[in-house]
């Protein structure tokens, strides 16, 4: 009898001794910056051994000991040097982010002026090399000129300033309407579920009938646009307000034919699938994204995907499961009996619950239900590399199938 091949779909070893592959890939895992920093405290060791060995050889221990401690000191007062530069340096920082703005706003009223006055000089300075000469009357003449300029520019400078404010706050608040009736939304619909999840209060008629529509406003899609006047397009946000909207449109479709049950389901779908969105904003990062328009202030504050530490963490799984999580697909076309996937298999979701519940490491990392989304954007890395590297199994338009 032939013996099974251990990645054979029918013998499953793979998923059996899935937890020992698992821990091989911790045990293989030595932090790289924690090794790093042992090799360097360790080679300082050294070095400073040696040294007070040199130095008690040639001069003695006292000596040494007192060359030692200058040494140390020295140390010391360049490290409290640097934090000092450090925390001058944030407050420098901090004073400038404070009048960044008041500096560009107002910066054209004294350069503009400058450079006329600076273009004036240099032609009359070009005009008056040959015989002709300025008389006192030309001068003042001109300074008047001058000072009926500084005083036109500067009014029209000022009621520009008025105007581009004004405007500015206008779409300001079509904004914060925007996130107003976002939020409102959310509440009812974390009462609507609350309710639905109380079988008895829904299964009396009168009841039913005293569940309100979820706060819908169609012209919110022109309230994004006044987002997009002030910070320019932003097609992954867009994307995001979309789901939501059509989120509530369905909530609202089942609630008016009575199924409040099913209502419930739509919704708790939807935060369902942000769980596992590859999105640049979910839900509330989309807002705080809608309230960075709404002020001055401008966080420095990075989306998720967007992070060093998060990049680094999908690439180094990335290498780590790629293997697993074609091998996973892989058996499990073989144990349907399927060429390929279709919409209603959801394979990708599965692949992504199954390593959160067996890996030891993914379990460690992943510690919020949003962060979910690493796993699945690793997953989806992951998947578009079959096409060019597996040999086995392919994936295009959201669907796996076998080569």
């Amino acid at each position: 009898m032939e013996e099974k091949e251990k990645d054979s779909p029918d013998s499953w070893e793979f998923e059996q001794n899935i937890s020992n592959m698992f821990n091989n890939n911790r045990k293989n895992d030595t932090p790289q910056k924690d090794k790093n920093l042992r090799i360097k405290v360790l080679l300082l060791t050294l070095l400073f051994l040696i040294v007070y060995y040199i130095l008690s050889h040639y001069y003695g221990s006292k000596v040494a000991g007192k060359i030692t401690i200058f040494f140390e000191v020295a140390i010391l007062l360049i490290s409290v040097a640097v934090l000092a530069i450090q925390i001058l340096l944030l407050l420098i920082n901090f004073l400038w982010i404070s009048i960044k703005r008041k500096v560009k706003k107002y910066m054209p009223i004294i350069v503009i002026p400058l450079i006329a006055l600076i273009a004036v000089i240099v032609v009359l300075n070009i005009y008056t090399k040959g015989n002709v000469s300025l008389t006192s009357s030309d001068v003042f003449s001109f300074c008047g000129d001058y000072i009926a300029f500084l005083g036109t520019f500067g009014l029209g400078y000022f009621i520009y300033i008025q105007d581009r404010e004004k405007t500015i706050e206008e779409k300001r608040t079509k904004v914060r309407l925007l996130i107003t009736l976002m939020e409102n939304a959310n509440k009812e619909l974390l009462n609507l579920s609350y309710l639905a999840r109380n079988g008895n209060f829904i299964q009396v008629p009168e009841n039913r009938n005293c569940i309100q529509l979820i706060s819908y406003d169609p012209n919110w899609i022109l309230y994004y646009c006044e987002y997009e006047a002030l910070k320019g397009e932003n097609q992954e946000l867009k994307h995001t307000l979309d789901s939501f909207f059509n989120n509530i449109m369905s909530v609202n479709a089942a609630i008016k034919n009575g199924q409040i049950e099913k209502a419930n389901r739509n919704y708790q779908r939807y935060i369902d699938n942000e769980f596992y969105s590859i999105r640049k904003y979910n839900e509330w990062e989309a807002i705080n994204c809608l309230r960075d328009a709404c002020n001055d202030y401008h966080s420095d504050k990075k989306i998720w995907i967007e992070k060093n530490e998060t990049v680094d963490l999908i690439n180094e799984l990335c290498k780590k499961y790629y293997f697993i999580i074609e091998n996973y697909v892989y058996v499990w076309l073989h144990k349907h009996n399927v060429k390929g996937t279709t919409e209603k298999d959801s394979l990708d979701r599965e692949i992504v619950d199954w390593l959160l519940l067996n890996s030891p490491e993914i379990k460690e990392k992943i510690q919020f239900p949003t962060d979910k989304r690493i796993i699945s954007k690793v997953v989806f890395d992951c998947s578009l590399k079959f096409e060019s590297k597996s040999e086995r199994v392919s994936y295009a338009w959201e669907e796996y199938s076998l080569k």
